[in-house]
C-alpha cells in the first residue's frame, strides 16, 4: 500500500521469505542382528564347541581354565570373554597352527591368555575365507607363538593376514620365549 511505501522511506515493504519444508532424511540402514545370548563354558568343556553351538552376536563367557584346543569363530559378531573367576589359557600344545583364529566380522576377543602356537596367537585370517572386517582383540597375553621355530613372517602374537579394514588391535601383552632361541620368523 502507498501508506507502508511512504512508512518506509518511499520504497516498497520487502516480500516475506518463502519457506520451503523437506521431508526429514531417511536413517541409513542399521546392521540388523538378533539379540545377543550369553553362553557359559563351564571349566574342562570345549570352547569351540559352544562357539559352533552359538549364534551370530552371542557373548560367549568361558570359566577359568585350561583349554587345550584351537578355536575358529567363523560367525560374525561372537565376543569371547573370561567368564571372572581367574584366567582363561588356550592352549596349542606346540602341536596346533592357531589359537584364536578369526574368520567373522565384528568379532570381539577380550581378555584372554593364548599360549604354545606353531604358527599365531591370534589370527585375523581372510586367506581362504571371507575377508574379515573390524575384529576387536583387546588386552589379551600371547606367549610362546612360533614354538617349533620353524614359521614364516605371517607367525606372530596377533597378526592379520588378508584381512579387512576396521580392526582394533589395543593392549595386548606378547612375550614370544622366556628364553631359547630367536631363530624363525615370526
Amino acid at each position: 500500500s502507498a501508506a507502508s511505501a511512504s512508512a518506509a522511506g518511499g520504497r516498497p515493504a520487502p516480500a516475506r521469505p518463502t519457506i520451503t519444508q523437506y521431508p526429514a532424511p531417511t536413517p541409513a540402514p542399521t546392521r540388523t542382528q538378533a539379540p545377543s545370548t550369553v553362553r557359559v563354558v563351564a571349566t574342562g568343556a570345549q570352547v569351540q564347541s559352544v562357539i559352533n553351538a552359538s549364534n551370530p552376536y552371542d557373548v560367549i563367557r568361558i570359566h577359568a581354565g585350561t583349554y587345550p584346543e584351537q578355536v575358529t569363530i567363523t560367525k560374525n559378531g561372537l565376543t569371547l570373554v573370561p567368564f571372572g573367576d581367574g584366567p582363561v589359557y588356550i592352549d596349542g600344545g606346540c602341536t596346533r597352527a592357531y589359537g584364536v583364529r578369526i574368520m567373522a566380522n565384528d568379532v570381539r576377543v577380550y581378555s584372554l591368555r593364548v599360549q604354545n602356537i606353531v604358527s599365531t596367537g591370534i589370527m585375523i585370517d581372510g586367506d581362504n575365507g571371507p575377508v574379515p572386517a573390524r575384529a576387536s582383540v583387546e588386552l589379551n597375553r600371547v606367549e610362546r607363538w612360533n614354538c617349533q621355530d620353524t614359521g614364516e613372517q605371517r607367525d606372530a602374537g596377533i597378526a592379520s593376514y588378508y584381512a579387512g579394514p576396521g580392526h582394533r588391535i589395543i593392549s595386548n601383552t606378547l612375550e614370544r620365549r622366556p628364553s631359547g632361541s630367536a631363530a624363525g620368523q615370526g
